[in-house]
This record gives C-alpha cells, structure tokens and sequence, in this order.
C-alpha cells in the first residue's frame, strides 16, 4: 500500500512509535529488509549526552492490551547515536524517523544538527509523561512547542514532527502552536498518564509511576485525532491500534501514517512481519483477521519465591536458591525482581529448587551478592522458545563441566 508522507513515497502506511522494538539500528536495519509495510521507522528518544534512564521494572502490564511503562528515556546520546544510524541503508520508499528530545530550546536545537544529517525527518519528543523535565513538562505550553518547534526548524533543512501529548485539556492549541512553529507533521499521541501499577502490595515500576498504551487509550487517541481536524497538515495517528478498524478510524481522522506499538508486545519479529501483512490484506479486503494475531493474554504477573541460600563461589560470582520450583526450561529465561533493587533477566542453573548464578557485573547484580536468606523476591517468565538438544553421554560429560567451571546464568547491570 503506496503512502505519500513529506516528500516521499513510503511502502506502506505504518509506523512502530518510539521505543517500541525499533529501539536499535539493527532491529531498524531488519525493518528495513523485511517488512515493507512499515515505511516510517521511528527510533527511540535521543538526548545530546549519553542517559541510563530507569532500572527495571520498566514496562508491564497494565490491562489486557494495555501496557503501563517508564524507561526514562534510556538512549546512548546523539553523537554515538548518529554514528549508529549512519551505518544504516535506507531504501528509497523508506523514512527513518530519529526521536529527539532535550531540557532546553538549545538543547533541543543541538541534538538536531547532530542527527538530522543521518535521518529523513526529526521527532520532537514533547510528550513523554514520566522523565521529569522533559517530554510533557514542555510539551504542555503551547509557547514552548511553539518556540521549540521554530528553533528546530531553523537549525536543520529536513522535516520537523512534533509528537503530541494527550494529558492536555487544550490538545488543539498545543497543535496549532507547533505549526506556528513551522511544523511539518505532527504525531498524535504519546502515552496517557501517568499511572501506577501494584503488585504483591510493591508498585512494580522502578519509577512507580508510567505511561499508560494500548487498547484503553484509543478512545482519547481518536479524540486527539478529531481535534486536529481541519488542519492543513500530515498526521502520524497513534494510540491504541491493533486492528484494520482501528486503522480506518483514525484514518477518517485524517491519519497519513498509522503507528502501531502495544499490539506487538510478545510477538516474534516473525510473528510482527506476519501480523503487518495480514493487517494489510484486511485493508485491501475489507477483512478483520489480524486483530486475532495480537496477544491480549501476555502474563507478566509475577510470583513469590523466597531465598534460602546465598552461597559465594568467588569475589564476583555466587549462587542463589530459592524456596520453589519454577517451571523453566533450556533455552528459556524468567526474569526476578527484588522490590527497591530493580529487576533482570536470568537463565536459570536449577528449576527444582529453583536456582541462579549471578555475576558481578553492576549495580544490581552487586546488590545481588549479598542478599540475605529469607528475602523474597518475585518472578515472573519463562520467555524465550524451548530447545530440546539431543541428549548422549559425551553431550551430558560437557554440559556438566561446562555448568560446573562457568555458570552462565547472570544480569547485566
């Protein structure tokens, strides 16, 4: 499906909204390559200095369909940035959408010249309701979208696209002030919010507080849509799609580009190239099949499990068994959370009891190293695909060496 958007013929009509999947230059390299029907690749935020953002828990479940999250605009800042996005190739019928975002005009104008060059377009991050001083605390003065929009505009000779945040009683003004500031698209809408989410009576964001996506927040992105009515002006329409429906709606809003994120929570990128070409014949076909391809059943509840043994092989390495048999299997990983330290991703060592080989290897896996039994802590997983690797004596002697000499099961920070 051919899609006219800022001086380009795109492929198709959709885009992944920042900091969903596309979140690295390979992932958007695959994109690229492989899935025709998203034209717009949109990157995650970038910031002029290199930012850690949040410590995990980052993301989960909000409803079913819906997704709470607060990253706090992790990203590897502009310069490191555009070298990344430098490499990429980007076919003709393709638009690379960087993010960017700042605590200041001049901040927002600098990371600007350094990644326009490497982009077809900018985002202007005036949305994001969770990093304090950033996203919405601008986005919300319609002076500042205005005058933030302007001094972009004027640093760089590529389209300009503020993304828009919901959390406004007065959304069309603040639309109308980025096209005085000399938009060239806008995208509508970040997440709603923010808000908490609990669980085993500890809030589960690292941050406590998040952006909410997904189904629930449709309605208000239609709304958005309607406000912008009228508008002599490109729209990237977001929030909340997952089916041909939803896509018709917002397009008889007036959405040149449809961003689709939440939807894709828990698929493959198999399964997401699937799910496009199918939302793309529903289209064509007056059909409703690819709404059925969304996991609205993803389980991200966490159960308890308590520790009972610290046990120190090294300065940097130990082994901690838990009270519970966790259902685990090779090729599959669970990820634990300890409220207050953060939460990782782990192989496990052992499934009965359930056991994990930490290596020193940040903050968390340092706080790891010294936790006391009777701590409890929460899982939650398995992920990943199973293997069954086939089984002899010589496969059994090497796995057990290997376990023994370098357990393998460790996070990352």
């Amino acid at each position: 499906m051919k899609t006219a958007f800022l001086g380009k013929i795109l492929s198709g009509p959709f885009t992944i909204p920042s900091g969903i999947v596309t979140c690295a230059a390979p992932i958007i390299q695959k994109f690229f390559d492989e899935i025709p029907e998203v034209g717009v690749l949109t990157t995650k935020s970038i910031c002029l200095e290199p930012r850690l953002g949040y410590r995990e828990p980052i993301l989960h479940q909000y409803s079913p369909g819906c997704f709470v999250n607060a990253v706090g605009l992790t990203n590897p800042g502009a310069r490191k940035s555009a070298e990344l996005l430098g490499q990429l190739d980007i076919p003709k019928d393709r638009f690379l959408l960087i993010s960017i975002f700042g605590g200041s005009i001049e901040e927002y104008v600098e990371v600007a010249k350094i990644l326009a060059p490497v982009g077809d377009g900018l985002e202007l991050n005036l949305s994001c309701p969770h990093a304090k001083g950033y996203g919405m605390a601008m986005g919300q003065d319609p002076d500042m979208v205005r005058d933030i929009t302007a001094a972009v505009k004027a640093a760089v000779d590529v389209p300009v696209v503020p993304k828009l945040t919901p959390n406004v009683p007065n959304f069309r003004e603040i639309a109308e002030a980025a096209i005085a500031g000399g938009a060239d698209a806008l995208c509508a809408i970040n997440t709603v919010g923010p808000e908490k989410k609990a669980q085993h009576g500890h809030p589960v964001l690292y941050n406590e507080v998040g952006g909410v996506s997904g189904k629930e927040i449709l309605p208000r992105a239609l709304e958005c849509m309607h406000d912008l009515s009228g508008l002599d002006i490109s729209i990237i329409g977001c929030g909340g799609v997952s089916s041909a429906a939803n896509v018709r709606k917002m397009q008889t809003q007036g959405a040149d580009v449809i961003g689709i994120g939440s939807a894709l929570v828990g698929m493959t990128t198999d399964e997401i190239a699937h799910y496009f070409k199918v939302l793309t014949k529903d289209l064509e076909d007056s059909t409703e099949n690819a709404e059925a391809l969304v996991q609205y059943d993803v389980d991200m509840d966490f159960s308890p499990v308590t520790l009972v043994k610290n046990e120190r092989i090294c300065d940097d390495i130990c082994i901690l068994t838990f009270d519970s048999k966790v259902p685990v299997k090779a090729g599959e990983f669970i990820f634990l959370w300890v409220p207050g330290l953060g939460e990782k991703p782990f192989s496990a060592l052992a499934d009965d009891p359930f056991s994990l080989a930490v290596i020193n290897l940040g903050q968390f896996t340092e706080a790891l190293m010294s936790l006391e039994p009777g701590t409890e802590a929460y899982v939650r997983g398995p992920h990943g695909i199973a293997i069954s690797p086939p089984v002899s004596p010589t496969t059994l002697n090497l796995s057990f060496r290997f376990s023994f000499y370098f357990p393998f099961s460790f996070l990352y920070r």
